[in-house]
This record gives C-alpha cells, structure tokens and sequence, in this order.
C-alpha cells in the first residue's frame, strides 16, 4: 500500500491564501477539515518545500504520509 505525501495546516485561514503559498509546490488536493486543511502534494520532496514555506508564513504545519486506500475512501465521501 502508498502513502501520499501530504501537510496538515492548523487553522489555515482563507484556504485559498494558504492555496497561494504552496502554489509553486504543485498541490494535487486539498481536503477541508474545518478550520484546517490537509494539503496533497506529488513527492515528498515537494511536500517539504511546501510545509517549509508555510512555516516561514507563520503557519502550523506538519507533513504527513496518508495511506492511499484512506485518502482514495475520503475524497469519495466528500
């Protein structure tokens, strides 16, 4: 089973500011999660850089690898 390379924004705030700011990283999804945001990214490499430049904008982020079979079963329910 693949992991998908992801980062879990706390509190992000306007999802398209956030959206804005890892634009250059190439983001595959995004999953809201209330005032939070789960951002999903090709490699991990990119999803480093990405969690990198949302620390520097002053955002809680944490880079996550997602099971593949869960995020293929939530991106289904929404």
């Amino acid at each position: 089973m693949g992991k998908w390379p992801a980062v879990d924004v706390t509190q992000a705030g306007d999802p398209d500011l956030t959206l804005a700011i890892v634009d250059d990283f190439a983001p595959t999804a995004i999953e809201h999660r209330d005032s939070n945001v789960r951002l999903f990214f090709p490699t991990a490499s990119a999803r480093d850089a990405a969690c990198a430049a949302l620390s520097a904008a002053r955002y809680r982020a944490e880079p996550v690898d997602v099971d593949d079979e869960d995020w293929a079963r939530r991106s289904q329910e929404n």
